[in-house]
């Protein structure tokens, strides 16, 4: 009776349990709000070159068309960075939580490591 006891205490983690609580670490690292505001650092230096490849003034029309342009880094929802990390193992997670952790204490962009972190087929 003591084993069924600890087992509703302490549920089992299985893999797909630790991979949602990774995945969901990963995810408030990646909307934390240092990375918003180095995602808009970003946007802001790409939006600068975009004007002078195009040659245009920095106005309010041309921030909303750069916007909607494929340039502009857009914060991805939790389903499709979970999409995008399906290929990796449950090991290779806990890596990639550990450096992302480690990035985001050293002010660098966590997002653009959970990206590239992605390897095509």
């Amino acid at each position: 009776m003591n084993n069924i006891a600890d087992l509703i205490k302490f549920p089992v983690q299985t893999a797909m349990r630790e991979r949602s609580l990774i995945l969901n670490d990963l995810y408030a690292l990646y909307t934390s709000p240092q990375e918003k505001k180095l995602r808009a650092k970003a946007n802001w230096v790409k939006y600068c070159s975009w004007c002078k490849e195009k040659r245009l003034p920095d106005s309010k029309t041309n921030q909303s068309f750069f916007r909607r342009s494929h340039h502009y880094i857009k914060e991805m929802p939790i389903k499709t960075i979970a999409i995008l990390l399906a290929r990796l193992s449950v090991t290779d997670l806990f890596y990639v939580l550990s450096v992302a952790k480690d990035k985001a204490h050293r002010q660098e962009s966590v997002g653009q490591f959970i990206i590239g972190s992605i390897k095509p087929k």
